[in-house]
């Protein structure tokens, strides 16, 4: 029913590589330039997980290009419990460690437990062979840092855009009270729980 663009982030997939730090406010206006480029006045915008604080500071500095708001698996600010994971995920990763590793460290962090002890959790615990080299550990600590920098709790009143929550009841990155928070932050949006843990579009697709 809808005409989709996803859109690879600056540092991510076949995006250019960084040349330095940026902001979740520099991605936004990145996402703007994909939809002038596209000739595309307004959308819906989704975002999930570190895509939900781009498409805040979108919603925030561009209201006129939002027709519909979903913030999905997502926060207005980095919980604690999550900065303290991240951060440490950041020093890890700064200190040599591969790629693979920090895809073993992170996995856990993804689903619920019930999804990792089931079979068809199979095809998402092995590290993809393919994916050594696609994104450098630059970008990827770039990101990070961006996303840890960026705190939209004091933005969330003037966001006016329809909004629907969506988030995982599992969910150990953006727990329920994250996604709370930008329920009660947004006026009239809508929360959404679904079983599952971060990665809730995984586990429960059909919802």
């Amino acid at each position: 029913h809808f005409r989709v663009l996803a859109i690879d982030l600056r540092g991510s997939g076949e995006s250019l590589p960084c040349s330095g730090p940026f902001s979740m406010q520099d991605l936004a206006g990145d996402v703007i330039d994909v939809l002038d480029a596209a000739g595309i006045e307004s959308a819906h915008i989704v975002g999930f997980s570190m895509g939900g604080l781009v498409a805040q500071a979108l919603a925030v500095e561009h209201p006129a290009r939002v027709r519909r708001l979903v913030l999905a698996a997502t926060f207005a600010t980095t919980n604690m419990q999550a900065r303290l994971f991240l951060e440490a995920v950041g020093s890890v990763y700064r200190n040599g460690a591969s790629a693979k590793q920090m895809f073993e460290l992170i996995l856990p962090w993804l689903f619920s437990p019930a999804f990792l002890s089931g079979p068809h959790a199979s095809p998402y615990l092995d590290y993809p062979e393919d994916a050594e080299g696609e994104q450098s550990r630059e970008d990827w600590l770039r990101l990070l840092d961006a996303q840890l920098a960026f705190d939209g709790l004091d933005l969330l009143a003037s966001i006016k855009a329809p909004t629907l929550v969506v988030a995982g009841e599992e969910d150990r990155l953006a727990p329920l009270t994250d996604a709370d928070q930008l329920t009660q932050g947004i006026e009239g949006a809508v929360l959404r729980v679904l079983p599952g843990g971060h990665l809730m579009n995984v586990e429960s697709p059909d919802a």
